[in-house]
């Protein structure tokens, strides 16, 4: 009874911490709730009600499931259910006796039999019944997961912070055989407003622009007649504060279930929704080819992205010398290092402390100097920021952009070519590595999260779609195959036959279910290995008497009387107790 007791109690504390470690290992609750929880834990030994601590535990699964969105999460439900399971069957199993040799060992094979059966259930539940609303966690999602220095404004050295976290921000496929994608920049925001220490946008709604067809229109129709090079693509976006759209080329179509989308005068997409984060969108953008007629920015626009603060004359002396933006973009990479590492003191200006005495600095650093240095020489400019590179998963089939991507550049306007892109960054010299676990795991959170997080109608629509046609397939290839089916089912029909004609026999092999046949096995047991046999034929009182004249036959004999007096008398409770006892002397 108390084996039993001392099992109940452990399944309990365990499915108590199963519940609140699934919550623990979000970034949103990790270290600020740990004295609750410890807490908890420790007063779970001295609780005697068990709703209340199944009640406790259950809280916590759900906290997790609202700041939880990896598979982690359903490694830690699965575990919950299985300890559910054996908590509520070993609260309803009671002994008046000691606990049979291998209960719990029974009771634990029969919870996780159970345990499957709820989990096959569940899991045929949620891919059948329909989608009714998205995802609890697109509305819970903790801010300490997002990505800033995404939104209308970039200070300088903030994005040597992003640069070092390896959170994917977006998955990315083209719609081609393999769905690899070439080196690309994905364009978020334009900046153009400068400061000396910040570049930021103003305020601006934009244009909005709604579906026709189930496609928003993006570019006008001199853009979309352009003769080109044009690609096709698929964009997961995640963790990202802004509610910006981070795209590749010129986009000309994008499919969306956002209405409508806007976009700026920066031509920047924006869906309107603060900390939108699991978006999907499609575009098909334009990538190279013909060039557009482009007509001169209106005065008023080119005095905008001609702005500065006052600079340093060192700063002006250098562009004059420069002048060209190509030269520029030369120089910057060339002249300059690349690193990730802060001033490491507070200067007066920043770009003039970059650009004359550390000579080193990440990305904003060269795209706020080379756009200071264009506007200097009456070149309008601003300041782009997005995302660069990516590394394609072989496991998942997408182009993951994590944060260490994240990117800024300068687009320049060019008299009769438009915005032109200038990238002054020279290569970084230590990349963050990308270990093929971290490709596993990406792979993993991709599937769950398309199939679990982000499952959608159109989804279940197109599962139910490939089952029905597999069903097609075989009721086709039936006829062909008619022999070997017959076949195969008259062989399983004999197996079955088999199976019940030797199965009294196995039933009869098993280990005896009563404390006395037991406790005798035990003894005949200890025999064997002192070589002495009991014939199947001899009962056990005959096999008392032919035992061997040795120091333990009075023990085995004094056994052999206990277990006849416990097989027709079940009520010796004491009995029991003194076999183990002679046991222990053999």
């Amino acid at each position: 009874m108390k084996t039993l007791a001392r099992f109940n109690r452990t399944i309990l504390i365990a499915m108590l911490w199963c519940g609140w470690v699934s919550a623990l290992t979000s970034d949103a609750l990790a270290g600020r709730d740990l004295w609750l929880v410890l807490a908890m834990l420790a007063g779970a030994s001295f609780l005697q009600w068990r709703l209340g601590v199944g009640v406790l535990a259950l809280g916590g699964l759900v906290a997790g499931a609202f700041f939880s969105a990896g598979p982690l999460y359903l490694a830690w439900a699965l575990l919950f259910v299985i300890l559910a399971v054996l908590a509520l069957m070993g609260g309803q199993v009671s002994f008046n006796g000691p606990v049979p040799r291998g209960a719990l060992g029974r009771l634990i094979g029969l919870g996780l039999s159970m345990t499957f059966g709820i989990i096959l259930l569940g899991a045929l539940l949620f891919f059948l019944l329909p989608r009714t609303a998205r995802t609890a966690y697109q509305h819970f999602a903790p801010r300490q997961m997002l990505v800033g220095g995404f939104g209308n404004q970039v200070l300088l050295g903030r994005l040597a912070d992003i640069k070092r976290r390896t959170t994917p921000v977006l998955h990315v496929r083209a719609f081609n055989s393999d769905g690899q994608l070439p080196t690309l920049k994905w364009r978020g925001t334009a900046l153009r407003e400068f400061d000396g220490r910040r570049w930021w946008t103003p305020p601006e709604r934009g244009r909005a622009l709604y579906p026709e067809q189930g496609l928003i229109r993006v570019a006008d129709d001199a853009q979309r007649w352009r003769a080109g090079r044009r690609f096709a693509y698929e964009v997961h976006q995640q963790y990202v504060s802004a509610d910006v759209l981070f795209v590749a080329g010129t986009p000309e179509f994008v499919q969306t279930t956002i209405s409508p989308l806007w976009r700026t005068s920066e031509g920047a997409l924006r869906t309107g929704l603060a900390n939108q984060d699991g978006i999907r969108f499609g575009v098909n953008s334009f990538l190279d080819g013909a060039r557009l007629d482009v007509s001169p920015l209106a005065p008023e626009t080119r005095l905008e992205y001609l702005k500065l603060p006052p600079l340093d004359p060192r700063i002006l002396a250098l562009a004059r010398q420069l002048r060209t933006p190509e030269a520029m973009e030369r120089y910057l990479q060339t002249q300059f290092q690349y690193t990730l590492e802060g001033l490491g003191t507070s200067v007066g200006d920043p770009l003039a402390y970059f650009l004359f005495d550390r000579r080193a600095g990440h990305c904003e650093y060269f795209a706020s100097a080379m756009a200071a240095m264009l506007r200097a020489v009456d070149v309008p400019s601003r300041v782009i920021t997005g995302f660069q590179g990516g590394q394609f998963n072989p496991y998942s089939k997408w182009t993951v952009l994590r944060a260490a991507d994240a990117h800024a550049w300068v687009e320049a306007f060019i008299e009769g070519r438009g915005w032109v892109t200038f990238d002054p960054t020279p290569a970084d010299p230590n990349p963050v590595p990308v270990s093929w676990s971290w490709m596993y795991m990406d792979a993993l959170d991709t599937y769950w999260r398309d199939w679990v997080l982000s499952y959608t109608l159109d989804q279940q629509l197109t599962l139910a779609a490939r089952l029905d046609g597999l069903r097609l397939d075989l009721s086709t290839q039936w006829a062909s195959r008619a022999s070997w089916a017959a076949l195969g089912a008259a062989g399983a029909i004999v197996a079955m036959l088999l199976l019940w004609r030797f199965l009294p026999s196995i039933k009869r092999r098993r280990r005896p279910a009563t404390e006395a046949a037991r406790l005798y096995e035990q003894m005949l047991h200890q025999l064997r290995r002192r070589g002495v046999e009991k014939p199947p034929w001899m009962t056990a009182a005959e096999f008392a008497e032919h035992l061997p004249d040795t120091p333990w036959r009075p023990a085995a004999q004094r056994i052999t009387q206990l277990y006849s007096g416990m097989r027709w008398s079940p009520h010796q409770p004491e009995a029991g107790a003194e076999i183990r006892q002679l046991l222990k002397q053999l």
